[in-house]
């Protein structure tokens, strides 16, 4: 991990329609298997997370909107290797990424007819309620 041991991190929570967005910080744990810890380096609103601050779209509060990522890995468990990229190549330490909306089982009846955007245990980031 790099900096202050990452024991925390700032996020800006929506908390309904038409409520300004809360900046709090919020803890980190270490990344288990599967995942990785990355720091965010930009992030975007699209037309959804407009509809979901305008009250046209509903989505459990708190959550932290924007799905449209982009950042670096800062660390990932030291008893597993890294994932790899769409090309097969191995991820490191430091890389940039981008990942997609949708984080899904790779079992079900969907993720294995290569339609993971409609797993039947996703997640959607940006679009589910925070689980601290």
């Amino acid at each position: 991990m790099s900096s202050l041991s990452m024991l925390e991190t700032e996020a800006a929570l929506f908390h309904g329609p038409h409520r300004a967005l809360e900046v709090t910080r919020l803890p980190l744990r270490p990344p288990e298997a599967g995942e990785l810890l990355v720091r965010v380096t930009g992030c975007t609103l699209c037309g959804s997370d407009l509809h979901t601050i305008q009250g046209r779209r509903q989505v459990a509060c708190p959550s932290i909107l924007g799905h449209e990522i982009v950042g670096r890995i800062e660390s990932a468990p030291s008893d597993q290797p890294l994932p790899r990229d769409l090309q097969g190549e191995p991820l490191r330490i430091g890389d940039r990424i981008v990942w997609a909306i949708v984080q899904n089982c790779g079992q079900c009846f969907f993720c294995r007819r290569d339609l993971p955007q409609k797993c039947l245990h996703q997640t959607k980031y940006g679009h589910q309620r925070l689980d601290v």
